[in-house]
């Protein structure tokens, strides 16, 4: 993670090349859109943008392996989560303070869901909703031509989404908050190549959490790697194929006020997952919608390892719009 951090911050103070002839009318210049700060914009540009995603788990995984709820309930925990699922609404905007700098803001709104089953075989489930935390970065190209586009970002996450979420005066488990309670950074890289025919690109993005929140725990740091490609089908449709490693570590300290019935209370977080997606971009070039686009991306892990036992991932998809002014 050090290392990460380091890489971020050279790319970041380094001297920047700029060719400013890269053409955005392409479909294909942005990354898919279940990414963020994968591109920038020219100086007074704005772009404002909706996404909605949504998440589901079902079942359990221990290291490698599946775990049926029966096994968790039967061993040291008295409930095990059955599903969970999640609904984010996310609102963003991007403003080029120059040609190379660019300011970027996003709120957003979630909804969760999570089922559990105790040892009598009776189901139960909880519910949160409200604001997350609120997310301020900075983009800056490093290159950019007509063939390549090199971008760097810093950002730090704002503590406004509720760590004190409850249900019959009971805190739930970490995963049913709306945010992490710290001020956390994020660093990332992404770079964009093209060709005659189609585009490719990688993204680096980190989250690294900073001391301890009121409720005396720190969740774990995300780090995560993307690869794409994108096929132009014609000069308003483009269709893309990406595959992410995702780590996430442990959470640093605990929430005492939290019982160690269920899996879910653990602060064994630390996991690994690749996931496969496919995705699709939309460029209207006529008005009244001229500089909008629409974006759909679908996701299903492929291979997930999982420290301790921890809820297992299904499919997740965004959905986006996006208009520049």
């Amino acid at each position: 993670m050090k290392k990460i951090i380091l890489i971020s911050l050279l790319i970041g103070l380094s001297t920047s090349v700029f060719a400013d002839n890269l053409s955005k009318s392409r479909v294909d210049s942005h990354g898919p859109i279940s990414l963020m700060a994968d591109h920038n914009h020219n100086k007074n540009e704005i772009m404002t943008s909706y996404r909605f995603m949504s998440m589901a788990m079902d079942g359990n995984i221990q290291g490698n392996n599946d775990i049926t709820t029966t096994a968790i309930t039967g061993g040291s925990y008295m409930m095990a989560p059955e599903t969970m699922s999640m609904s984010m609404h996310m609102i963003g905007m991007m403003y080029g303070v120059s040609n190379h700098t660019t300011l970027m803001m996003m709120t957003s709104y979630q909804e969760k869901e999570m089922s559990m089953i105790n040892r009598m075989n009776q189901t139960s489930s909880s519910k949160t909703n409200g604001l997350s935390d609120l997310k301020l970065s900075a983009l800056q190209t490093i290159l950019k031509s007509d063939k390549q586009s090199w971008i760097a970002n810093i950002g730090l996450s704002l503590p406004i989404g509720s760590i004190d979420e409850a249900n019959s005066g009971s805190r739930l488990p970490y995963a049913m908050q709306l945010g992490s309670g710290t001020t956390d950074f994020m660093l990332g890289t992404t770079y964009i190549g093209y060709t005659k025919y189609l585009s490719y690109g990688s993204q680096i993005a980190s989250v690294i959490r900073t001391g301890k929140n009121k409720n005396q725990y720190r969740l774990g740091n995300n780090l995560s790697l993307s690869t794409w490609v994108a096929k132009a089908i014609n000069s308003n449709l483009s269709l893309s194929a990406r595959l992410t490693r995702s780590t996430q570590s442990d959470i640093t300290g605990s929430d005492t006020t939290l019982t160690m019935m269920s899996p879910t209370t653990s602060t064994n977080t630390g996991n690994i997952s690749y996931t496969a997606s496919i995705g699709s971009n939309i460029q209207f070039t006529k008005k009244p919608l001229a500089g909008a686009r629409l974006a759909f991306e679908i996701s299903k892990p492929v291979l997930q390892h999982a420290k301790g036992i921890q809820m297992k991932k299904d499919y997740n998809y965004t959905v986006g719009y996006q208009q520049l002014f």
